[in-house]
């Protein structure tokens, strides 16, 4: 029974839907260290299984909805920073607490490669998986407050570059303003 949780609940959050599969994962771990291994790999297969369903959701689904609303110039942009860091960008979202699904569901819309995507999923999700349970295993209950410190300086890093990356943009904006005026 613990297995099939994690494995849903991991099939779920990397498809559609941002679950805390960790929770289970930790849970499980603590309360069953026997199983710590299986239910790390139990993660990482359904992990990979769901993708593709995020990634069809993406291509399929929001492409089109999307490409319909986004001006071309910053379409064409946007592609290119996804082909370029697109799966450097999968594999960091696997290892951090940021909804999983629109990593995936983001690779889908502007296509790219269905294989890199699942390898960085395999990646991202197998070393943060892998790494929780072998500090679990090792260190026990101290090792949540680490997790958990983790987590918060994740959620400080993302903060941290989404202000950057708002305030880059303001500017941009702000110039191709003053220059369309003058």
């Amino acid at each position: 029974m613990r297995i099939l949780s994690i494995v849903g609940t991991a099939a779920a959050d990397a498809s559609v839907l941002p679950v805390p599969v960790e929770l289970l994962l930790i849970g499980w771990t603590l309360s069953r260290p026997h199983l710590g291994w299986w239910l790390a790999a139990a993660y990482l297969a359904a992990s990979v299984s769901g993708a593709p369903i995020g990634y069809a959701v993406g291509r399929r689904g929001v492409a089109t909805f999307l490409q319909k609303r986004i001006p071309p110039d910053r379409w064409t942009k946007v592609e290119g920073w996804v082909q370029r860091y697109g799966a450097f960008g999968i594999t960091f979202g696997g290892l951090t607490a940021l909804p999983y699904p629109a990593f995936v569901i983001t690779a889908g819309v502007f296509q790219m490669s269905l294989w890199k995507v699942l390898l960085a999923v395999a990646i991202g999700r197998g070393a943060k998986g892998f790494l929780s349970v072998a500090l679990l295993l090792r260190f026990g209950r101290p090792a949540l407050l680490w997790l958990e410190e983790l987590g918060i300086v994740t959620v400080i890093v993302f903060a941290a570059v989404a202000v950057f990356v708002w305030l880059w943009w303001r500017n941009a904006r702000t110039a191709r303003i003053s220059l369309r005026s003058d």
